[in-house]
């Protein structure tokens, strides 16, 4: 059975509209993937916002860390004061941690980000112990070694806060290029 030229044409026009159709859905459904506002982009926009500001709480570590190196050379009449900018930098650093292991999805970055809080909150203890202990006027021997602690705690949760920054950087990098493959 031969199909004439009028069938042949149907089909042609057929096959081209639903061509035309798919190309369409397709479009507008990677539009609704990337368009602003969209599950993806808010996702793309919390890792930025969590890269710009997981320094921030870890720097309100390294101002209580440093801190604790000048602690010894104030005046007892200036210590509470230093001690209540300590507590209050304390405070800052628990919110800001809290905020973000709240709003990470991934269970994998939010435990990383729980151990490198933690890593933080007992460095801040140790931290707290050295200044007891300078306020107690203890032997620097034992002071000392409360303040090498800190300093290896310190130092482990910079390399958790590191290997955070790394995760979420190859996490937005595969975003980034899964973006841009819709935009094809």
């Amino acid at each position: 059975m031969a199909i004439g030229i009028r069938g042949r044409l149907s089909a042609l026009a057929v096959v081209s509209i639903i061509n035309v159709l798919g190309l369409m859905y397709f479009s507008w459904a990677s539009y609704q993937d990337v368009k602003i506002f969209s599950p993806q982009y808010d996702d793309l926009i919390n890792d930025k916002n969590l890269l710009a500001d997981i320094m921030p709480p870890t720097a309100f570590a390294v101002e209580i860390y440093l801190e604790s190196h000048r602690y010894s050379d104030f005046s007892p009449e200036l210590r509470p004061a230093v001690r209540d900018n300590v507590v209050s930098l304390i405070k800052q650093y628990d919110t800001q941690w809290a905020k973000w292991i709240g709003l990470e999805k991934d269970q994998a970055i939010r435990q990383s980000l729980i151990v490198a809080r933690d890593l933080g909150l007992e460095e801040i203890q140790l931290v707290k112990t050295y200044l007891d202990q300078v306020d107690a006027k203890l032997e620097e021997s034992v002071r000392d070694q409360t303040h090498d602690a800190a300093d290896k705690k310190f130092q482990q949760h910079r390399l958790a806060v590191n290997a955070i920054v790394a995760h979420i950087e190859k996490r937005t990098l595969d975003k980034n290029t899964a973006l841009s493959q819709h935009e094809r």
